[in-house]
């Protein structure tokens, strides 16, 4: 159940902040999934091309090449998800 939980909600969250995210930051990014940090996103520093990270992206963690963060928008979907899934467990 969970994971079916997980593949829809990635599912609706890749057409939806994926793209207006890609779009208005310019970049490529990816959607990752983490049991213990849920959702975030994640994509090269080359993609910044010299420039400083976006203020709209929080959380933000550089590992190697990359870069690992949230946006507002996501942090709230993962609590929701959160929540829904800790309402679905029998008790």
């Amino acid at each position: 159940m969970r994971q079916s939980s997980e593949v829809r909600f990635r599912s609706r969250v890749s057409s939806q902040l994926l793209t207006r995210c890609a779009e208005e930051l310019g970049m490529k990014i990816e959607l990752k999934f983490d049991p213990v940090r849920q959702f975030y996103l994640r994509f090269d520093q080359s993609e910044l091309n010299e420039r400083e990270v976006p203020a709209v992206l929080t959380n933000v963690v550089k590992k190697k090449t990359k870069i690992e963060c949230l946006t507002l928008d996501l942090a709230k979907r993962n609590q929701k998800v959160g929540l829904a899934l800790h309402d679905c467990r029998p008790f």
